[in-house]
């Protein structure tokens, strides 16, 4: 699966070209599980790494259009902000109180698409076509940094929850990619209430 989008541009490459092209070199990468929970102050997620520690808490504000992002000292990492009155979900990202960057919802028929602009580069996260669940591969300028990947364990917690995995290639981007984690569990819970979806 996370080598899908790759596969397909190489092959069409092989198609036009005659050549082949080598796959790019994916590094290591981390794994953390994302789990939901509704608290009667929020929303409120855990992110824990491999042997169970927590990494960070996510809470929101009531209605649920802030999310904070702590660590676990309870020091703010980062903040996202749903935008209201705009035609598609809007998020503003802050990284340790300062605007990091505006992800905006692209119009796409099929899959979730969202994209933002960033000081480094530009961010794309897209749900994976012909998957199971709801999976979604994060990169910048092209190149991988992780995916978010249904918990798909049959258990109570991830029927009712957008329980996940966190599947992180550089740690820097840790905080960020949980954000993202929040925005697509909120964008999944806005489709199941009713709200328009792009999936088919």
């Amino acid at each position: 699966m996370m080598f899908q989008s790759e596969l397909k541009a190489n092959l069409e490459h092989f198609v036009k070209t005659g050549t082949v092209q080598p796959f790019q070199k994916i590094s290591a990468s981390q794994i953390y599980t994302f789990t939901e929970d509704y608290r009667l102050t929020g929303q409120h997620f855990d992110l824990e790494d491999t042997d169970g520690n927590l990494v960070y808490e996510i809470d929101s504000t009531v209605p649920l259009k802030t999310f904070y992002i702590y660590d676990a000292m309870h020091t703010e990492i980062f903040r996202m902000t749903k935008e209201l009155l705009h035609a598609l979900p809007t998020y503003r990202f802050y990284l340790y109180g300062e605007p990091y960057g505006v992800l905006k919802k692209q119009f796409a028929l099929v899959r979730d698409q969202f994209s933002m602009e960033l000081p480094e580069g530009k961010l794309e996260l897209r749900e994976y076509a012909g998957s199971i669940g709801h999976n979604y591969s994060v990169k910048l300028n092209g190149t991988m940094i992780g995916a978010i990947v249904d918990n798909m364990d049959l258990t109570v917690g991830n029927i009712m929850f957008d329980n996940a995995f966190l599947i992180v290639y550089d740690a820097k981007y840790l905080p960020q990619l949980t954000a993202l984690a929040v925005m697509a569990a909120r964008e999944l819970a806005r489709d199941k209430d009713g709200g328009l979806s792009n999936r088919s």
